[in-house]
């Protein structure tokens, strides 16, 4: 008898700590990275992992954060049963993304007590046929400066001959142009040219971010956007 109550009290303390792990909803991803490979400028690609519940009580998906705009995700069913799962959708878009090799995270926030927040990261190298350098106009300066004209570089690594022209702006640049207004790039060639930008903000305003877009006729990257982050500050003395 004492030997068959030892052998209970065995049983019972290996199985309690795994019964208590298992307890409410608990979150398992069939992949934690994937790598997308080549992506070309202006294309997207999708991958689509599972969502499992582990645990003993419905998971409930509250919410999708992305690291970037650039990343979308779709799920249908967030209410995942005991010892079901879930597809989760995750898409990435090369449109206005800087050519090389880029990575994203989603963050999954569910009710698992033990790991409210779970990440998934995907990995692209982005191709870009048509590409300016450089891909940011950045600038600091002591004073305001309504107008700021930039030097830039096109290279065209397509087949075809291709133009460019600005087409429009974001943010806080009010207006771009382009000097020569009409370009044009051989293939497998690069161009010299020149945007002067043109800012809107408010009085005092120091930090003026926005955009330039370039329309081409490519038949895929468009368009090239470049992105300002324009500074305005006294130099320390």
């Amino acid at each position: 008898m004492k030997l068959r109550d030892s052998l209970v009290v065995l049983v019972a303390l290996l199985v309690t700590p795994i019964w208590g792990e298992a307890a409410g909803p608990r979150i398992a991803l069939d992949a934690t990275e994937i790598d997308l490979g080549e992506v070309q400028y202006g294309h997207s690609k999708s991958v689509r992992i599972n969502i499992s519940n582990k645990g003993d009580q419905p998971l409930d998906v509250i919410e999708l954060r992305t690291s970037c705009g650039c990343t979308r995700t779709d799920m249908s069913d967030r209410s995942i049963a005991p010892g079901a799962r879930a597809p989760l959708t995750v898409s990435f878009d090369a449109t206005g993304i800087a050519a090389g090799r880029n990575t994203k995270t989603v963050f999954i926030d569910t009710n698992d007590p033990v790991q409210p927040v779970s990440e998934f990261r995907i990995f692209a190298l982005v191709v870009q046929q048509i590409r300016v350098e450089p891909s940011n106009l950045v600038a600091r300066l002591p004073i305001f400066q309504e107008k700021l004209k930039f030097p830039l570089t096109v290279h065209n690594g397509s087949d075809a001959p291709v133009s460019l022209r600005v087409s429009g702006t974001r943010g806080a640049v009010a207006s771009a142009a382009q000097s020569p207004e009409h370009l044009s790039v051989d293939p497998h060639a690069k161009a010299e040219f020149s945007i002067e930008v043109v800012l809107a903000g408010q009085d005092g305003q120091k930090l003026y971010r926005g955009a330039v877009l370039l329309r081409t006729d490519h038949p895929t990257e468009n368009p090239v956007v470049i992105n300002t982050f324009l500074s305005f500050e006294p130099t320390d003395r």
